[in-house]
C-alpha cells in the first residue's frame, strides 16, 4: 500500500482510477494513449482501468471513436449526493471526519 503526500494510506488501483476520472472531467474526451501520457502510466494499465470503470458506467466510450468520457453513473452518484447534501446538511459527513476513525 502506498502513502500519499499527506501521509494517508492509498490503494494504488483506486488512486489510479480516480486520476483517470479527474483527467476526463469537464467535456474532455481522451483516448488511452492520451490518458496514459497524462498519467505517466503504461497504456495497458490505463486500458484495464478504463475498461473496469466502463463496466460500472463511470466511463463511456464515444460513439465511432476510441475516445472516452465520463459516464452516466457519475451523474447519478452526483445527483444523489447533492440531494442528500441539501436535505440533510447536518448529517452529511465531513470529508476529513474518517481520518479520526482510524484504528
Amino acid at each position: 500500500m502506498e502513502t500519499s503526500s499527506k501521509g494517508v494510506a492509498v490503494i494504488q488501483a483506486i488512486d489510479r482510477a480516480a486520476k483517470v476520472l479527474s483527467s476526463l472531467q469537464g467535456a474532455r474526451h481522451l483516448g488511452i494513449t492520451e490518458l496514459a501520457a497524462a498519467l505517466e502510466l503504461p497504456p495497458s494499465t490505463v486500458h484495464g482501468i478504463v475498461k473496469s470503470l466502463q463496466q460500472h458506467g463511470l466511463v463511456a466510450k464515444e460513439r465511432g471513436s476510441n475516445r472516452y468520457m465520463l459516464g452516466p453513473a457519475l451523474l447519478k452518484l452526483s445527483l444523489t449526493s447533492h440531494v442528500l447534501f441539501i436535505l440533510l446538511p447536518h448529517d452529511y459527513p465531513a470529508q476529513n471526519e474518517n481520518e479520526s476513525d482510524k484504528s
